[in-house]
């Protein structure tokens, strides 16, 4: 061949022969190319389980009370006008016998009925009452309850003493009860009777303006205090706040109803040849379900009784697996429709060599509404229902060209924002349930890509576990 050089003539020569290697090298090509994929449903199990033991040997003793705490508080009964007796204003005070209480000089002797077993009395049902005496230089005495108290009375007229014998001595847990304001009287017995007590808003006792009381007021041989009430405080707060983590499986669904997502089912049959697999034709990739994981942060405000609402702030990541081939550079490939994908520099073939797991990261905003339901003593049923926007912040996606039979990677094909719909059941066991569990479904309305052939929807099975925040006391 003359002309040519050594080198041009070995290249003419070598053009025409066609050199493939056998069975064995190929297998040994794909398994230098097949990436093995780390367990990382393994993992997430794991740090799973240890939130959940953290939380619980952490926050558990803090619901050791109740949320409601009872305040044991003081009452006062409050004075009312009792029975008047007319008398001659010329004379002397005439006080039925057993209604005058006694005297000594200025100083008023205050008793108080004890409505408890002797030597078990609380010092907050009397201590109020002795404050008022003590800042008065009152002496207190005690009496037992349902004891006749026998009142020291001044001497008076047989007339008088005859017509109120029957009011010679009263129970000591009775109301007695006197006027709110009276003209003043000449009694010393009745200027000296001049204290009262009050209840105030903030449940402290405090003496009360002087009360004259005139000589025809039948006057209490003892100020009772009443006994102790029980004062629920209301919660600082009335939004409920608690931490939800969710594990279960998620796919891709042309509708709710259907298995497995083939890519390829939307459209007829490719007519072109995929490169690299000769005359033969080819089949349609099938991603299947894989491990789906979620957690979220919740705030619920009951609406009633048993109705409420929920708001949700969260993370999902949603898989699914698809068998892929061999990764190709894209820049070595000789077939020019490959530009068009807009692929980032490699694809895989569409062969049956290895699972790839395509990855979403979502943001989620979702609300719920539940309603609850007593199953027995201790046992609570919450069904929900709601919906959400997730945004897909992260993916590792491939999507199939049916045109050349590969898979490649865009995420600018996807739909970032997501709607969705979801639904599940709860069950709480105690009063007030710490926790919450039990199944949930979620389905996204929004397509996943934007491709024709592509028009499958995110979907999750999984069970959830919540855990409610004590509420501050």
């Amino acid at each position: 061949m003359p002309g040519k050089s050594f080198e041009e003539q070995v290249r003419e020569q070598l053009a025409d022969l066609k050199m493939l290697p056998d069975d064995e090298v190929w297998k040994q090509v794909q398994a230098s190319l097949q990436k093995t994929r780390k367990r990382r449903w393994v993992a997430l199990s794991a740090v799973l389980l240890l939130f959940i033991a953290t939380g619980m040997l952490w926050l558990l003793p803090l619901r050791s009370g109740n949320n409601e705490t009872a305040a044991v508080v003081p009452q006062f009964k409050e004075i009312v006008p009792a029975d008047m007796h007319k008398k001659d204003a010329s004379k002397d005070s005439a006080i039925p016998a057993g209604r005058q209480p006694a005297v000594t000089g200025p100083v008023l002797s205050v008793e108080i009925a004890e409505t408890y077993a002797p030597g078990r009395e609380p010092d907050h049902v009397y201590t109020a009452a002795k404050k008022v005496a003590e800042s008065k230089n009152l002496p207190v005495t005690s009496v037992k309850e349902n004891e006749p108290i026998a009142a020291k009375t001044e001497p008076e007229k047989s007339s008088i003493a005859e017509e109120k014998r029957s009011a010679a001595s009263i129970n000591a847990a009775d109301e007695v009860k006197i006027p709110a304001t009276a003209p003043v009287s000449s009694s010393p017995a009745a200027r000296n009777l001049t204290e009262t007590i009050s209840d105030t808003k903030t449940d402290s006792i405090q003496p009360a303006a002087a009360t004259p009381v005139t000589t025809d007021t039948a006057l209490p041989a003892t100020v009772p205090v009443a006994a102790s009430a029980t004062k629920k405080k209301k919660s600082s707060s009335s939004w409920q706040w608690g931490l939800a983590a969710e594990i279960g499986m998620s796919g891709l669904k042309n509708q709710l109803s259907s298995g497995g997502f083939n890519p390829g089912s939307a459209i007829g049959p490719p007519t072109q040849i995929g490169p690299g697999n000769g005359g033969s034709a080819y089949a349609q990739p099938l991603q299947t379900d894989a491990l789906a994981f979620s957690v979220q942060l919740q705030a619920a405000k009951l609406i009633d009784k048993k109705t409420g609402f929920r708001l949700s702030l969260g993370y999902d990541l949603y898989q699914t697996n698809i068998r892929a081939g061999s990764k190709i550079n894209a820049n070595l490939a000789s077939n020019s429709n490959f530009t068009r994908l807009g692929m980032q520099d490699y694809f895989y073939l569409n062969t049956d060599s290895f699972t790839y797991r395509n990855n979403y990261h979502l943001v989620r905003v979702g609300v719920d509404v539940f309603t609850t339901f007593a199953a027995g003593k201790r046992l609570s049923i919450r069904p929900e229902a709601g919906a959400g926007m997730g945004f897909i912040v992260s993916t590792n996606g491939l999507h199939y060209s049916a045109a050349d039979d590969v898979l490649y990677k865009n995420k600018s094909l996807f739909r970032k924002p997501q709607w969705d719909v979801a639904a599940g059941l709860d069950i709480g066991i105690g009063k007030q349930p710490a926790f919450w569990f039990g199944p949930h479904v979620q389905y996204y309305l929004t397509t996943l890509s934007g491709e024709e052939n592509e028009p499958g929807h995110l979907f999750r099975g999984s069970f959830r576990l919540t855990y409610i925040f004590p509420r501050k006391r």
